[in-house]
């Protein structure tokens, strides 16, 4: 009789089990819901769409033969398209709690996963500066841009003044390093030179001392002893002129134009003169370009 209570018992649990009557135990009764954890303010924040995946997950857990709880994606709404994506959920998912359990973990892990700006996977790799000895003052400019450069690539490493000026003086050498030893080696504690925490300071303090005495004067002269030969490309020329003009004061758009285009070999002259001088500098460039193209085909 005892048997036969017991297996008559245990038909009758089946049959509540498979009716969908008694609801499968989940371990969410143990644990925080997972769209808690995400927002909670002792962990990293995640973003919209890892929230929103993290809910998603909370929900396939508690979903049953039955159905999910709550309200499933309305098919006829656009906002609740998932775009189309490679890790869209498979449509059995809605009658299979595991598997909806599953796309919904393989979601949220390839969402956190693939972020590039976390992981450090995307980097630019700007080169280093060119050591600088001090000898040739025109070599200074272009050591600041390089450095100015790395500055840029990595902000975050850059952050202070004293960061810019240790990596600028690493690579000195000759008579440019010698020029800041003293002040490390002989350092005063409360009495150091201005230059040492302050980047401008140190700029202002290796151009005074290495740079051109007159820029502005070179870069006059440069410009006005500026020529492009007959059997030279443009391309050189109108980087140099461009690179001087910016370094003299007063010079008006129509000043620069005169003298780029005086400055210009007689077989470009002429074609420019039959064809009419543009009014701005930079047309006159682009056209220059092209004749000279058309020239070396």
């Amino acid at each position: 009789m005892r048997l036969r209570a017991r297996t008559q018992t245990e038909c009758e649990d089946a049959e509540h089990f498979l009716s969908g009557s008694r609801q499968i135990p989940s371990v969410s009764d143990h644990q925080p819901p997972l769209s808690a954890w995400c927002s909670s303010p002792t962990t990293p924040r995640q973003e919209p769409h890892i929230q929103t995946l993290a809910e998603e997950l909370e929900d396939a857990k508690f979903r049953t033969p039955d159905g999910p709880r709550g309200n499933d994606p309305d098919p006829d709404d656009p906002d609740d398209d998932d775009g189309g994506n490679d890790n869209a959920p498979d449509p059995d998912a809605e009658d299979n709690p595991l598997l909806a359990l599953t796309n919904a973990i393989t979601r949220l892990s390839n969402a956190t996963r693939h972020r590039p700006e976390d992981s450090g996977a995307v980097h630019t790799k700007v080169c280093e500066p060119d050591t600088f000895d001090g000898t040739d003052p025109k070599k200074l400019h272009e050591f600041l841009v390089q450095c100015e450069l790395n500055f840029h690539d990595r902000p975050q490493a850059f952050c202070l003044d004293s960061r810019k000026i240790g990596f600028a003086l690493s690579f000195l050498k000759g008579i440019a390093l010698a020029w800041f030893e003293p002040d490390f080696l002989n350092a005063i504690p409360g009495a150091e030179p201005a230059w040492a925490d302050n980047y401008s300071e140190f700029v202002i303090e290796l151009t005074t001392n290495f740079g051109p005495h007159d820029p502005v004067g070179d870069a006059e002269h440069q410009l006005n002893n500026l020529l492009m030969k007959d059997g030279s490309r443009i391309n050189k020329y109108i980087i140099e002129f461009n690179h001087l003009a910016t370094q003299v004061c007063g010079y008006g758009e129509g000043a620069l134009r005169h003298m780029f285009y005086n400055r210009l070999p007689d077989r470009i002259k002429d074609e420019i003169a039959c064809i009419g001088k543009p009014p701005r500098l930079i047309d006159l460039h682009t056209m220059a370009q092209g004749i000279d193209t058309r020239y070396w085909e």
